[in-house]
Protein backbone atom coordinates (compact mmCIF):
# COMPACT_ATOMS: atom_id res chain seq x y z
CA UNK A 1 0.00 0.00 0.00
CA UNK A 2 1.13 3.27 -0.88
CA UNK A 3 0.86 6.23 2.05
CA UNK A 4 1.53 9.36 0.69
CA UNK A 5 2.16 13.24 2.20
CA UNK A 6 -0.77 15.19 2.79
CA UNK A 7 -3.12 11.86 3.16
CA UNK A 8 -5.39 11.90 5.84
CA UNK A 9 -6.26 8.48 7.66
CA UNK A 10 -7.96 7.42 10.54
CA UNK A 11 -5.61 5.03 12.94
CA UNK A 12 -5.01 3.53 15.97
CA UNK A 13 -2.25 5.21 18.11
CA UNK A 14 -2.40 3.43 21.10
CA UNK A 15 -0.22 2.35 23.02
CA UNK A 16 0.25 5.96 24.23
CA UNK A 17 2.31 7.17 27.01
CA UNK A 18 1.68 10.99 29.04
CA UNK A 19 0.12 13.87 26.76
CA UNK A 20 -0.07 11.62 23.92
CA UNK A 21 -3.19 11.81 21.76
CA UNK A 22 -4.46 7.63 21.77
CA UNK A 23 -7.24 5.68 20.69
CA UNK A 24 -9.13 5.58 17.16
CA UNK A 25 -8.48 8.95 15.59
CA UNK A 26 -7.50 10.97 12.37
CA UNK A 27 -4.30 11.92 11.38
CA UNK A 28 -2.05 13.84 8.56
CA UNK A 29 0.78 12.29 7.22
CA UNK A 30 3.56 14.73 6.96
CA UNK A 31 7.07 12.74 6.25
CA UNK A 32 7.51 12.66 2.38
CA UNK A 33 7.08 9.95 -0.15
CA UNK A 34 10.32 8.98 -0.32
CA UNK A 35 10.70 8.82 3.76
CA UNK A 36 7.23 6.51 3.51
CA UNK A 37 8.43 4.04 1.00
CA UNK A 38 12.14 3.67 1.91
CA UNK A 39 11.65 3.37 5.96
CA UNK A 40 7.95 1.63 5.48
CA UNK A 41 7.25 4.09 8.26
CA UNK A 42 5.37 7.75 8.14
CA UNK A 43 5.44 10.66 10.09
CA UNK A 44 2.15 11.44 11.18
CA UNK A 45 0.43 14.57 13.09
CA UNK A 46 -2.55 14.11 15.01
CA UNK A 47 -6.14 15.74 14.58
CA UNK A 48 -8.16 16.64 17.27
CA UNK A 49 -11.77 17.75 17.53
CA UNK A 50 -11.22 19.88 20.44
CA UNK A 51 -10.49 23.68 19.40
CA UNK A 52 -7.74 25.33 21.54
CA UNK A 53 -5.53 28.60 20.69
CA UNK A 54 -1.97 27.47 20.44
CA UNK A 55 0.29 28.38 18.18
CA UNK A 56 1.47 24.60 17.17
CA UNK A 57 -2.02 24.00 16.12
CA UNK A 58 -3.39 24.40 12.64
CA UNK A 59 -7.05 24.51 11.86
CA UNK A 60 -8.22 21.97 9.43
CA UNK A 61 -9.50 23.51 6.29
CA UNK A 62 -13.37 23.86 5.68
CA UNK A 63 -13.53 22.40 2.49
CA UNK A 64 -12.20 19.14 4.28
CA UNK A 65 -14.46 16.81 5.49
CA UNK A 66 -12.03 16.09 8.65
CA UNK A 67 -13.29 18.74 11.01
CA UNK A 68 -10.75 19.74 13.71
CA UNK A 69 -7.37 21.22 14.31
CA UNK A 70 -3.49 19.43 13.83
CA UNK A 71 -1.49 18.98 16.41
CA UNK A 72 1.82 19.74 15.62
CA UNK A 73 3.79 19.54 18.13
CA UNK A 74 3.13 15.62 18.44
CA UNK A 75 3.95 14.87 15.20
CA UNK A 76 5.55 11.18 15.67
CA UNK A 77 6.64 7.88 13.36
CA UNK A 78 4.36 4.73 13.18
CA UNK A 79 4.43 1.86 11.11
CA UNK A 80 1.09 1.09 9.40
CA UNK A 81 1.89 -1.97 8.96
CA UNK A 82 0.74 -2.79 12.56
CA UNK A 83 -1.85 -0.23 12.93
CA UNK A 84 -5.21 -0.08 12.16
CA UNK A 85 -5.83 2.24 9.76
CA UNK A 86 -8.01 3.86 7.03
CA UNK A 87 -7.72 6.21 4.06
CA UNK A 88 -10.06 9.59 4.69
CA UNK A 89 -9.23 11.61 2.30
CA UNK A 90 -6.15 13.67 1.07
CA UNK A 91 -5.73 17.68 1.67
CA UNK A 92 -5.16 20.30 -0.57
CA UNK A 93 -1.28 20.91 -2.05
CA UNK A 94 -1.66 25.02 -0.65
CA UNK A 95 -2.85 23.59 2.97
CA UNK A 96 0.09 20.90 3.15
CA UNK A 97 2.70 23.60 1.93
CA UNK A 98 1.08 25.46 5.56
CA UNK A 99 1.66 22.57 7.34
CA UNK A 100 5.71 21.69 6.49
CA UNK A 101 6.37 25.36 7.41
CA UNK A 102 4.91 25.07 10.74
CA UNK A 103 6.86 22.01 11.07
CA UNK A 104 9.86 23.73 9.32
CA UNK A 105 9.89 26.33 12.29
CA UNK A 106 10.26 23.65 15.07
CA UNK A 107 13.36 22.35 14.08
Amino acid sequence: MSFEQGDIYKMELNPTQGHEQRGWRPVMIVSNNDFNRLTDMVKVVPITSKSKAFPMHLDLPDELRTKGQLLVEQERSVDLAYRKHRFVEKCSRGFLDEVLELIAETY
